[in-house]
C-alpha cells in the first residue's frame, strides 16, 4: 500500500499526540502535547500522499520522543519495505544535520523547512536581502504577499548540491516579532527560577545577558542589540531547503499542501473518534490504531472522490454514507433474483460519482 501511494507523490511526513488515559501502556508517556492537553500520550507519526491525498504508512511512537529523533527509523522503515524513488516534505522540526546528511545518503529527494536562527541560514538572508525584497522577487500564493529567493549552497558533510529558498513577508515580520516577545517573556521567568527549559537554550544563549554573583546574586537581562538585530533583519523571513532544483514558488507551494496530513490528524480525532485513548494495553492500543489507519484511508477516498464530482458542498463524508444507508439488497433463497430497494436521484448521483453499478455489485 505504501509503496502504491508513494510513488510518484509528494509524501508528507508528521507526528502527532493523542492523549490517553492508560496506566499501564510502555508507550504512553507526557511529552509536547500538540492539543494543549494536560493528559500522558502516544505519539502517531503519518506519511501522506499529497497528490493521492490518502495516507501511506503510519508508526506508533512513545508520548516522550522528540520528532527530530524519528527521522532515522523511517528511512531505515522506507529502505527495508523497499520504497520507489520517493520526496519527502518535512516542516522544520524534523530539521538537523544528520537528518538532512542522511537524506542524501540515502539518495532521497526532500523539501525541509529549515530554523531560521541558524547562523548559516543567517548568513544566507544577510547576503540576500536586498534580492528578497526586490519586485524581482515579488510573488503572490494564496493571498499571502511573499518575496523569494534562492541559492545554490553545498552541503557541509558530503558536499551534495542542494537549495536554499528564502521568503519574506513584510505581514509577518510584526507577528514573528510579537511571537518572540512573549517567548522571552517566558524564558526570562524560567531563567529568574532556574527551570530551564531545553527547548529554549538557544534563546537563552542569544536574547538574555546572565550574571550570577556573590553580591547580586542572579541577574537575568535581555540583550536588546540582539533583540533588535532579530526585529529589523530576521523577522518575516522564513526557509525552505530542496534536494533538488526547483522555482522557489514551486517550493513553497508544495510545502504549504503539506498541511493535508494535519487535516488527517484532525479527521482522525474529531471524525473518527481519536481524541482521546481509552485503551489500556499496548497490544489492543496497536489493534485500534491499525483498524483507525483503515478507516482514514477509506474516508480520505470518499472526501476526495466527492469533491471531484462536485458533491462535497453538499455531502461531508458521514453524510455522504447517511445518505446511502437506506439503499438494501435483498436476496432470496432458490431460484428468485435478488432485488434492490428503490434509489433515489441523490443515491443515484453518488453511485456516479464512485463509478458503481448496481447491476454489477
Amino acid at each position: 500500500w505504501s509503496k502504491h501511494v508513494g510513488e510518484q507523490d509528494f509524501l508528507c511526513y508528521d507526528i502527532t499526540s493523542v492523549s490517553s488515559y492508560a496506566e499501564l501502556n510502555e508507550y504512553v508517556h507526557y511529552g509536547y502535547n500538540r492539543d494543549g492537553e494536560t493528559l500522558p500520550q502516544v505519539n502517531l507519526a503519518m506519511v501522506y500522499g499529497q497528490k493521492s491525498e490518502l495516507p501511506a504508512y503510519y508508526r506508533i511512537l512513545p508520548g516522550a520522543i522528540s520528532d527530530v529523533s524519528t527521522v532515522k527509523t523511517l528511512l531505515d522503515s522506507l529502505d527495508k519495505l523497499d520504497y520507489p524513488r520517493i520526496q519527502l516534505v518535512m516542516d522544520r522540526g524534523f530539521y538537523s544535520q544528520k537528518n538532512v546528511t542522511d537524506l542524501f545518503d540515502r539518495h532521497y529527494n526532500f523539501i525541509l523547512a529549515v530554523p531560521t536562527h541558524l547562523k548559516w541560514v543567517r548568513s544566507v538572508i544577510d547576503r540576500c536581502q536586498d534580492a528578497t525584497q526586490s519586485p524581482r522577487g515579488y510573488r503572490e500564493l494564496d493571498q499571502e504577499t511573499v518575496y523569494m529567493h534562492t541559492e545554490r549552497i553545498k552541503w557541509p558533510s558530503n558536499q551534495r548540491r542542494c537549495y536554499l529558498h528564502v521568503y519574506y513577508n513584510p505581514h509577518r515580520a510584526a507577528d514573528d516579532f510579537n511571537a518572540l516577545t512573549k517567548r522571552l517573556l517566558l524564558c526570562k521567568q524560567e531563567l529568574e527560577s532556574g527551570q530551564r527549559n531545553e527547548a529554549h537554550e538557544s534563546d537563552y544563549e542569544q536574547y538574555f545577558i546572565v550574571k550570577n554573583t556573590s553580591v547580586r546574586g542572579l541577574q537575568v537581562d535581555y540583550n536588546d542589540e540582539a533583540i533588535s538585530r532579530y526585529r529589523h533583519k530576521y523577522a518575516g523571513y522564513y526557509a525552505i531547503i530542496s534536494s533538488r532544483k526547483m522555482e522557489a514558488f514551486d517550493v513553497l507551494r508544495i510545502y504549504r499542501n503539506k498541511d493535508e496530513v494535519e487535516k488527517s490528524f484532525d479527521n482522525l480525532k474529531n471524525q473518527l473518534d481519536m481524541k482521546r485513548l481509552r485503551i489500556h494495553s499496548s497490544g489492543r492500543m496497536a489493534s485500534r490504531f491499525f483498524i483507525q489507519f483503515i478507516a482514514l484511508i477509506l474516508r480520505s477516498q470518499i472526501q476526495r472522490a466527492a469533491r471531484e464530482h462536485g458533491l462535497s458542498n453538499r455531502y461531508s463524508p458521514r453524510l455522504l454514507l447517511d445518505e446511502m444507508e437506506s439503499l438494501t439488497r435483498i436476496r432470496y433463497t432458490g431460484r428468485y433474483k435478488a432485488i434492490t430497494s428503490e434509489v433515489s436521484k441523490s443515491q443515484r448521483e453518488i453511485l456516479e460519482a464512485f463509478g458503481l453499478d448496481l447491476n454489477t455489485l
